[in-house]
C-alpha cells in the first residue's frame, strides 16, 4: 500500500502549530503560576508547576490532535511524518550541541527549537531519572510517534 504525499508533512505542521501555541500560552499566559520570587529578588520556577503545565499541554495535544487529525491516517503516514519531524529536531540538536550559537546565528537557532516546544514534558521528566540533558532530549525526539497509537491499521 503506497504512503499518500500528502501526508508527510502533517504531524510536522501539527507538531509545530501545537509548539507556537505552546510557547505563547507558556510566556504569556499561564507560565506565570511556575514562577516563584526569591527573597534576594531572583525570579525562578517551580519544577513542579513547569512539569505540570507540560504535561497537560503534552496530554491535551496527543488528546486533540490525535484523533481529529490523525484518524484519517495509517500508522505508517503516521510514523513517516513523525520520522520527518524528529530528524528536523535531530538535525537542530546536534547543531545546538556542536556548534557555538551567538549572534544571529543563536537567535535562529532559538527560533527554530521553539517548534519543539510541545513535547517539553517528556526531556523535563526524564531529566529527573536519567539526569543526562543529551539523552533525554534524544528521547524527547520520539514524542511525535505517540500520534502513530491514533492511526488505522489499513487505508
Amino acid at each position: 500500500m503506497p504512503i499518500r504525499k500528502n501526508t508527510l508533512l502533517t504531524v510536522p505542521l501539527y507538531c509545530t502549530a501545537a509548539s507556537l501555541f505552546t510557547f505563547f500560552l507558556v510566556v504569556y499566559g499561564i507560565g506565570r503560576f511556575a514562577l516563584i520570587i526569591q527573597p534576594d529578588g531572583s525570579v525562578t520556577s517551580d519544577e513542579g508547576k513547569t512539569l505540570l503545565i507540560y504535561g497537560f499541554i503534552l496530554a491535551a495535544s496527543l488528546l486533540i490532535g490525535g484523533p481529529l487529525l490523525f484518524g484519517k491516517m495509517t500508522k505508517k503516514e503516521i510514523a513517516l511524518s513523525a520520522a520527518i519531524w524528529a530528524a528536523f529536531h535531530l538535525v537542530l540538536l546536534v547543531i545546538g550541541y556542536v556548534v557555538p550559537l551567538r549572534g544571529s546565528t543563536g537567535v535562529l537557532y532559538m527560533y527554530l527549537s521553539m517548534t519543539n516546544d510541545w513535547c517539553s514534558f517528556i526531556p523535563l521528566l526524564l531529566v529527573h531519572f536519567i539526569g543526562n540533558d543529551l539523552i533525554c532530549d534524544l528521547l524527547g525526539l520520539g514524542s511525535a510517534f505517540l500520534f502513530v497509537l491514533f492511526g488505522k491499521k489499513r487505508e
